[in-house]
């Protein structure tokens, strides 16, 4: 049939693009085998489904849907259980707050525990810096609401910044809890 056949040889140039290329489509194709197939796999009840990973609920911050929102600040900080520390500055690490927050006896007696997962936190406390300054800020908030239950400012001369925060945040929750 044909008197002569084309062989094509690519140049070294375009070499690693070319095996790039062709790795980038095999890597796609299983990628799409193994959706394909896990899809197939599934059962047809699974969208159904309940997780089984489920964090028990505070009541006293539960409202029904005809009851109004919990918005007394010294209400949410004395039902508060689950902190989530999140952090707005490069100059600031969340886990040296948790590390100085666990250490003081009332946080302990008042039962409280920090959360890496802010949707499960009762309070969220948000500390970022100013700009230029070595003054950061710390606010403490209601994460169903929204509601801003307690502030403070701290600064970082003389002092670890974490420890000035912890020290704060526990002289105004003494004002709500026991």
């Amino acid at each position: 049939m044909f008197s002569f056949i084309i062989q094509l040889k690519p140049s070294p140039v375009f070499m690693p693009l070319l095996l790039s290329t062709t790795m980038f489509m095999l890597i796609a194709l299983s990628l799409a085998t193994a959706y394909v197939q896990a899809q197939s796999s599934r059962p047809a009840n699974a969208s159904q489904e309940v997780s089984a990973d489920v964090r028990p609920v505070n009541p006293a911050q539960v409202s029904d849907s005809n009851a109004a929102p919990v918005t007394d600040p010294v209400t949410i900080l004395r039902n508060a259980k689950l902190i989530y520390i999140r952090k707005k500055s490069v100059y600031f690490k969340a886990s040296e707050l948790e590390n100085e927050l666990r250490k003081r006896p009332e946080f302990q007696s008042w039962g409280l525990l920090i959360t890496r997962n802010d949707a499960d936190a009762d309070l969220i406390i948000e500390v970022g810096r100013k700009l230029f300054t070595t003054k950061f800020i710390f606010t403490v908030i209601d994460p169903r609401t929204d509601i801003v239950v307690m502030s403070g400012k701290a600064d970082s001369i003389g002092s670890t910044v974490a420890k000035r925060v912890a020290e704060k945040f526990i002289k105004q929750m003494r004002a709500a809890r026991p």
